[in-house]
Formats: structure tokens, C-alpha cells, sequence
């Protein structure tokens, strides 16, 4: 908790490009999440309506806040209820590609690891089914 608190305290939001439904948008989001799951850990989500199997992945892009902002985020969060925080936007998608024109590497989390990729650019997209469950 200290850590996150900590992280988000100090952090300066980069400049980012997003294509995704057919437009294409700068901002500088303090939070770019993308995920295809209802929990994020420890019982947390960004996205408590997320269904594995719909076919979409869940957007949710949370804009520069105050600090008081930040707190109320992290206690949404917390209660699983970041959906009712107005500041977060929310939409499914099957396809985005993300630019940090400003950056050489990306610093970026995926499935709870970090990783250092050594581009500007990435893309996520949906792979109708992309994975086979033998049972």
C-alpha cells in the first residue's frame, strides 16, 4: 500500500498516443489499464464486470488527478468499486495500439510482471480462440 501510494505520488504521466475503435487520442493518462479479467490480486479490480469469455478486453484510462483524487481512487479500488469513480473511463475493446512517442522503452506491467521492451509501441488485441483448454 505504502508503495503504491508512494508510486503514484511521484509519478509524472507521459505523453500517450492510443488508437483504439476507430479514433485515435493523446493524452498524458495516470493510469492506461488493460485486462480481459475481473481482479487484478489481493481481491482488487479496476474492472469488477470483466468476463473472460465475452471476446473484448476491458479499457480503462484514468486521467491525471489531485491528490485527494488519488486517494478516493485508491479507496474505489480497494472496495471494488472504481466503476462508480466519474474520472475513470471504461470500454471494451478487441484491439488497441499504444504510443509513448516521447520514450525509447516502455516500462510496462503485463499479468502482474514488469517487463522493459525496447520499443515505444505496443499493441493488445483479442485472439478469438487464441487458447485451447484440453480437460
Amino acid at each position: 500500500m505504502m508503495a503504491a501510494l508512494s508510486a503514484s505520488l511521484n509519478y509524472e504521466p507521459l505523453d500517450t498516443v492510443i488508437s483504439v475503435n476507430g479514433r485515435t487520442v493523446e493524452m498524458k493518462p495516470l493510469l492506461l489499464f488493460v485486462s480481459n479479467s475481473n481482479e487484478m490480486g489481493y481481491n482488487m479490480s479496476l474492472t469488477p464486470d470483466a468476463e473472460l469469455n465475452d471476446g473484448f478486453l476491458d479499457l480503462i484510462i484514468v486521467p491525471e488527478l489531485n491528490f485527494w483524487e488519488k486517494m478516493h481512487l485508491g479507496y474505489s479500488i480497494l472496495k471494488n468499486c472504481s466503476s462508480k469513480f466519474n474520472k475513470v473511463s471504461h470500454e471494451l475493446i478487441r484491439h488497441i495500439d499504444i504510443e509513448l512517442p516521447d520514450k525509447i522503452f516502455l516500462d510496462i506491467q503485463t499479468d502482474g510482471e514488469y517487463h522493459n521492451f525496447r520499443t515505444n509501441k505496443i499493441q493488445v488485441e483479442v485472439i478469438k480462440k487464441g487458447l485451447r483448454v484440453i480437460s
